[in-house]
């Protein structure tokens, strides 16, 4: 719990304004002891953790325990896609530098894999923008509007609460949205699948460029990443068709249909 703390205290740039700053400082990440998330994995990791926020009345009353456990759900799920975003790129990163290396005349990497790299990274990057922008943001700035308008602590409260709901909502944290996020864990599961894949990938190729020999993909990758395709594309199919009419109508339009578009069938090939 101290050294993730002290991670956030190193990573997190410092608001210049003194007020800002003191809220800044109340900001506490609690870790779950029971059970012990360490090695559990990123997903066990990320539940476990807790967004705590030491303030003085009367912000207390803006800031109550509901609300901090709303945060910690949002804030879940967005290291989630970050965490399984920055791994395929990395991954990838170093994958390709080793099959692209000069002089290395043994096997390229498959088009399908290049596919798959593909639609799992825009997959991801479209989830994260739809979360901070068209959920996050755009729910901000509502909150920043009515906010503007306030003229009662009541009034204030109400509107932190109604622009969590909202975040939930539209994230599909809801209660009435359990099985869309289960298909999006899935899916955000098998983009960490991919990681592990391209990083074993990437450790064999090492050791054959060490070798001078030429990198060649694993076969037992190659089995993997074709079983991980049909996964992620079963899943993705499903989350289009499982996404409720609202979220469909708030989605990021980049020529895919949002967080759920996908074509059915749209293999990468072999």
């Amino acid at each position: 719990e101290g050294a993730v703390n002290m991670l956030f205290e190193a990573t997190v740039p410092h608001p210049h304004d003194a007020e800002d700053e003191l809220f800044f400082s109340g900001i506490h990440f609690a870790m779950a002891v029971t059970p012990s998330p360490l090695g559990a994995g990123p997903l066990k990791f990320l539940e476990a953790m807790r967004l705590e926020l030491r303030l003085q009345f009367p912000l207390s009353l803006v800031f109550t325990e509901h609300m901090l456990l709303q945060y910690s759900r949002l804030f879940q799920l967005l290291a989630l896609v970050q965490y399984a975003l920055h791994g395929v790129k990395a991954a990838w990163f170093q994958m390709a530098k080793l099959f692209g290396g000069r002089g290395h005349t043994g096997h390229r990497i498959p088009t399908s894999v290049l596919a798959l790299r593909h639609h799992v990274q825009f997959f991801l990057t479209t989830l994260q923008r739809y979360l901070i922008v068209d959920v996050v943001a755009a729910e901000f700035f509502r909150m920043e509007a009515t906010l503007a308008r306030a003229a009662s602590l009541e009034q204030l409260v109400a509107a932190h609460a109604g622009f969590l709901e909202m975040c939930e909502s539209k994230a599909f944290l809801g209660l009435g949205a359990r099985d869309v996020l289960s298909t999006i864990l899935g899916l955000l599961q098998q983009a960490l699948r991919l990681q592990r894949a391209f990083g074993t990938a990437a450790a064999e190729a090492e050791v054959r460029v060490a070798a001078r020999s030429a990198p060649r993909m694993p076969p037992g990758v190659l089995r993997e990443l074709q079983g991980l395709e049909v996964t992620f594309h079963d899943l993705r199919w499903k989350l289009k068709l499982s996404l409720p009419d609202d979220a469909a109508a708030a989605e990021p339009r980049s020529g895919s249909g949002g967080v759920g578009g996908c074509r059915p069938g749209g293999g990468t090939g072999s």
